[in-house]
């Protein structure tokens, strides 16, 4: 939880989709419903429509409210609710000190003497020689002993295969289906650069 919180401060609220319609579709839908921007008008009664999220309820109340009324009826009207805070908080510069304050904290634990760092990440590492005890705890600020490791192979950043002790293989893949890659597919990869894959 802690480590996908600071990254929620950095999402992107609003996520478009690129899409060809219909001015019906248009008309009767995206128009009145979503936050969109026409790219191109098409032939054959088509648009070319980016869109995003829909619209607030009480948002599309004052643009109904907009068409079918004066300005001195809609300032009558109550719109409780519409100026609460919606959507994903974003700080990017929450993200980015959290992130930076990890880089330098995790450097204490790649350049220890007599215990090699194999592979690390924003908040992890994989060294030869388990840590000293006063550094492993479940407190937060602690490092904690996720796995024993009895073989491994690390091709770059998110992308590695291990057996534990127990004798489980666990892949980690950014951006590929795990369970469709084996051990032997990541050590080809760092050996070669190609694994092929069939589905």
């Amino acid at each position: 939880m802690l480590n996908s919180l600071y990254g929620r401060f950095s999402i992107k609220e609003i996520e478009g989709t690129i899409k060809i319609i219909t001015d019906k579709e248009y008309n009767d839908k995206i128009n009145k419903q979503f936050h969109h921007t026409v790219l191109s008008e098409l032939d054959y009664g088509h648009k070319l429509v980016k869109y995003g999220d829909k619209i607030n309820e009480n948002l599309r109340k004052w643009i109904k409210y907009l068409e079918d009324d004066s300005l001195e009826y809609i300032q009558s009207k109550s719109m409780k609710g519409f100026n609460k805070n919606r959507g994903v908080p974003s700080a990017v510069q929450i993200s980015a000190f959290i992130s930076a304050y990890a880089k330098i904290f995790i450097n204490e634990f790649k350049n220890l003497e007599n215990n090699e760092c194999i592979y690390s990440d924003t908040d992890s590492v994989v060294l030869t020689h388990k840590l000293q005890d006063h550094f492993v705890s479940n407190e937060i600020g602690k490092m904690k002993l996720e796995h024993k490791i009895k073989d491994g192979v690390f091709s770059r950043k998110k992308l590695y295969a291990i057996i534990n002790d127990k004798d489980k293989l666990i892949i980690k893949a950014s951006g590929a289906d795990n369970n469709k890659l084996k051990f032997d597919d990541i050590l080809n990869l760092l050996r070669r650069g190609v694994i092929c894959l069939f589905f």
